[in-house]
């Protein structure tokens, strides 16, 4: 997969995205799957992301949900925190590319992220340990603003009022 360098992490992940997920439980024998829509917003100190969508796995079909803050530095890279602060990992895709590592308890994450295009990415993310076997592989895809959307970001009211929120 080529890869994307993504210097401004704000500029190239703010707004929404398709998501699908592919969710391999080694241990269990069973392939789930995630079809949702994340979205990143811009705040003080980086960016939200949230996601949420449904999830088939084995007889479960739900809503899933799931959030995150990425703190963002001056040099480019961030740090991705879960909600209630803790550290998660850190994140450099100045390269369209990053190996991040996560200790839990006695499992371990190591995640692969890589920037395809200005409108595509995947994550890779191998989950091992006593407690967990998975491979969860997402890719997402860019949602294009719609029309009101970049209308509103102009701040121009379009004459005929049937269009205005």
């Amino acid at each position: 997969m080529n890869r994307h360098a993504v210097p401004d992490l704000s500029h190239y992940f703010t707004g929404s995205w398709a998501l699908s997920r592919r969710i391999i439980d080694r241990r269990a024998g069973i392939v789930g799957r995630l079809s949702g829509h994340a979205q990143f917003k811009p705040d003080e100190t980086g960016l939200g992301y949230d996601e949420s969508g449904v999830v088939s796995y084995g007889n479960h079909e739900g809503l899933a949900h799931q959030s995150y803050h990425w703190d963002i530095h001056e040099n480019g890279l961030a740090e991705v925190r879960f909600k209630d602060g803790r550290l998660f990992h850190q994140l450099d895709l100045t390269t369209g590319a990053a190996i991040v590592d996560h200790p839990c308890a006695a499992d371990q994450y190591r995640g692969e992220f890589r920037v395809a295009t200005q409108n595509r990415w995947v994550t890779l993310w191998q989950i091992t340990g006593p407690r967990k076997d998975l491979i969860l592989i997402s890719r997402f895809r860019r949602v294009p603003a719609t029309v009101l959307d970049s209308v509103a970001a102009l701040d121009v009211v379009p004459a005929d009022t049937s269009l205005r929120r």
